[in-house]
């Protein structure tokens, strides 16, 4: 069995009931110092760091995913974020995006020196890690955009074959 090609329906009606409900369209709406303009800017900076940094193409939707969903969280726990707070976030959401999903993911040490320039310690990205994983219960496994570009690839692929 072929589970994309056999079960892509299943796995579109599951993606679809997944991203419902953890929709992240007002992530921001909460946390009125970071604009949109700042959070494009961040995922900006976070296509550049995963293409020198070589990371599987899921690797960015995901930290994307954490990124918006911190956001969130944040709010639930009763803290507003400012300007200063986006770019450790942004930091430690490609960390953890590539603790998960990447064969072999950066190690803290490497993080605080090439990608947050020093800003952050390898101790403190540790730390947010856990902060954010504890507000998450410790779910990463997020639906991403492009996990949808998958399965939709697969059908069609399935149609024209």
């Amino acid at each position: 069995i072929n589970v994309h090609t056999d079960l892509s329906a299943d796995i579109d009606k599951y993606l679809r009931e997944v991203e419902l409900q953890n929709d992240t369209s007002e992530c921001l709406a909460r946390h009125p110092q970071i604009t949109g303009v700042l959070r494009a800017r961040m995922i900006d900076w976070m296509i550049e760091v995963c293409t020198s940094f070589k990371f599987r193409p899921r690797t960015y939707f995901l930290a994307v995913s954490i990124l918006d969903k911190s956001f969130i969280a944040y709010h639930q726990h009763g803290i507003v974020l400012e300007n200063k707070d986006i770019h450790p976030l942004g930091v430690v959401s490609l960390y953890m995006a590539s603790k998960y999903e990447d064969v072999f993911p950066l190690h803290s040490k490497i993080v605080a020196e090439k990608i947050a320039h020093f800003a952050m310690s390898a101790d403190e990205i540790v730390k947010k890690e856990r902060e954010i994983l504890s507000m998450f219960g410790f779910q990463l496994d997020f639906v991403t955009h492009y996990d949808f570009f998958e399965t939709y690839t697969e059908k069609i692929w399935k149609r024209l074959s």
